[in-house]
């Protein structure tokens, strides 16, 4: 299961890059997420401090999250944020 869990990874990161390339999002706008089958919980590229456009995504900005929170909290950027199911 780590050998998927780690292909997926790569996979993001490869398909944040491309849509980089290929100018698809603005900046640093734009993310790539799949839901892990089975789970409440999703891989998704990292956005912060530090961010680097989608172009240049690493695995190592892929993060894994719970989809079940326990509040909401507002973002910080201004920007909606946006859960899909």
């Amino acid at each position: 299961m780590l050998a998927d869990h780690d292909k997926m990874v790569e996979k993001i990161a490869e398909s944040c890059r491309m849509l980089g390339e290929l100018e698809v999002t603005k900046e640093a706008l734009g993310h790539v997420s799949w839901r892990i089958p089975g789970t409440e919980t999703m891989l998704i590229k990292g956005k912060g401090p530090g961010e680097v456009g989608l172009r240049f995504t690493q695995p190592r900005e892929i993060k894994e999250l719970a989809l079940a929170v326990s509040q909401h909290v507002a973002p910080t950027s201004g920007s909606p944020l946006r859960l899909a199911s």
